[in-house]
Parts: C-alpha cells; sequence; structure tokens
C-alpha cells in the first residue's frame, strides 16, 4: 500500500467516526460513500457511479458501474447504524431483480461484501469478506479487502480471481477433495507404512471425519469413486524409462501399494462426536 493510499484511508476513517459521532443520517452516508468510491477507489463520479439505482419498482443507494454495466450494488446505512443480517435480504433482493451478483453491505465503517447465488429455492448469500474502516483498524487488512472494490480491481478481473480463489478453498471444496479414493488411499498407505497396521479405506474415512468441524459436514459425506483409468495405447504399451524398466500408471502404482498387504478387516469405527481441532 503506497502512502497516499494509506493517507485517503487514514482521512477517510477519521471521516466516518467522526459522522458517527454526530449521528448522521444515510442520505449523508451515502454522500460521505460516493466521495470515498471516487477519492480513494478510483470510480469516475459522472459515469461510473449512479444513486438512488433504479431496480424495477426499487431504488439501491448505489450501483458501481465499469463500461456502463453494472459490476455491484451499495446498501449504504447510516454510519451510527450498526450492520445487522437482515439488511443483506434487502440489497439481495435488489440484486436478484437485476442479476448482479454482487452487494457490497456498509455503514461507512463495517464494510461486508456478499456474493449472491440465483436459483429456484431462493437466494443463497455467501460473505465474501468482512472489514473495519475506522482510526484503529489495521489499515493494511482493510486496503486488502477494499482494494477488490477498486476500479483497477474490477478491470483486471481481480474480484473475480479473489472469489475462485476462495470457493476453490472453501470448507465444502476441501471435504470433496479429502473424500475420494485417491487421497483416502495415500493416506492408508502411509499410516500403514509408519505403523502395519491393517485399514479399511472406511476405517480412514470415519477417522477424519471426527477430525473436522461438524459445521463443514452438513451433508452425507460419501467416499468417491476413483475416475477410471485409461487404456494404455499401442504406442504407449511397454514404454519404459530411461533405463529400461516398465513405466506404471501413478493411479495403478498407488492402487497396488494399498492394496497390497493391507486389506484386513474392517476396525470398529465409533468413536467420539466430531469437534474442532484444538
Amino acid at each position: 500500500m503506497d502512502k497516499g493510499v494509506k493517507r485517503s484511508l487514514q482521512q477517510y476513517a477519521q471521516v466516518f467516526q467522526d459522522g458517527r459521532q454526530r449521528g448522521i443520517n444515510e442520505a449523508d452516508t451515502v454522500m460521505y460513500l460516493t466521495k470515498f468510491f471516487t477519492d480513494v477507489l478510483g470510480y469516475d463520479l459522472f459515469s461510473e457511479i449512479t444513486k438512488e439505482f433504479q431496480v424495477r419498482d426499487r431504488y439501491c443507494d448505489i450501483a458501481v458501474k465499469i463500461g456502463g454495466q453494472v459490476r455491484f450494488l451499495v446498501e449504504a446505512k447510516a454510519m451510527p447504524l450498526p450492520l445487522a443480517d437482515r439488511h443483506i435480504e434487502q440489497a439481495g433482493n435488489y440484486a436478484s431483480r437485476s442479476g448482479i451478483p454482487w452487494v457490497v453491505l456498509t455503514n461507512g465503517i463495517s464494510w461486508r461484501l456478499y456474493h449472491l447465488t440465483f436459483d429456484a429455492g431462493g437466494i443463497e448469500h455467501d460473505l465474501a469478506f468482512e472489514v473495519d474502516l475506522a482510526p484503529e483498524s489495521d489499515l493494511e487488512e482493510a486496503w486488502r479487502c477494499l482494494h477488490l472494490l477498486s476500479r483497477e480491481s474490477l478491470v483486471s478481473e481481480g474480484l473475480e480471481d479473489f472469489w475462485a480463489h476462495k470457493k476453490t478453498l472453501s470448507p465444502a471444496s476441501l471435504v470433496k477433495a479429502l473424500f475420494t479414493e485417491e487421497v483416502l488411499n495415500a493416506l492408508r498407505r502411509d499410516l500403514h507404512r509408519k505403523s502395519e497396521v491393517r485399514l479399511e479405506l472406511t476405517d480412514v474415512a470415519a477417522s477424519l471425519r471426527r477430525l473436522l468441524n461438524p459445521e463443514v459436514l452438513t451433508e452425507d459425506i460419501k467416499i468417491r469413486k476413483a475416475r477410471k483409468k485409461k487404456k494404455k495405447s499401442a504406442k504407449t504399451e511397454g514404454q519404459g524409462d530411461a533405463d529400461g524398466n516398465d513405466l506404471q500408471d501413478p493411479e495403478e502404482e498407488l492402487a497396488d501399494a494399498t492394496d497390497e498387504g493391507m486389506a484386513g478387516p474392517a476396525s470398529n469405527q465409533d468413536g467420539p462426536p466430531a469437534g474442532n481441532i484444538d
């Protein structure tokens, strides 16, 4: 973060704090926010920021555009008013009517960015980040998040890249990756190598489940089968390495290693209830 950005953040953090202490209303908060979006986040006030953006028969406080296309909506609350979960419901209704997946909920000091998914079952709100901008805040952390909303970030697809990375490393994605035959076989092989205890895949899966926070195990996680190996072509059949040794498919090698001498009877899978890792 360069010195100019740091000075701007310090200035607006104090401005927002003073506004909260003076008890300014929502309309004035919107005015402060439009200045923040132009001075700090780099948007053009006249072509890229629309106040009272109409979504059918309703109005959202601010719409931020790039090239005439709305990229995210901003639902503003008066600075003295703490943000509440019910506020995103209102903003989500605006976004769903226009098909816009990004909504910012803020009172100037507290900032929340939500990614919205629309389907037949309703609207799903996923919190992308939550950060404070106040005189006592960590400005480096504040800018790391708020920069994602900048014009520079949107033009370079930085926000989309951030979301793709966050979703890939989400608890749901990690759980799905863990409970595959490939991963469980690798764990079973390593455990067998160290202790020579015979284990079934279900033993490893049950113990792994007990390590995980129950909040990420909202579904009945089942072991996903390994993908079928492709048939070897005549060209690759019998190919060897530089020393003339036959090359073996990595998945086939893994299966051999895990099956050889390890297919013992299933052990008792009962154990303590799932909980957090200390």
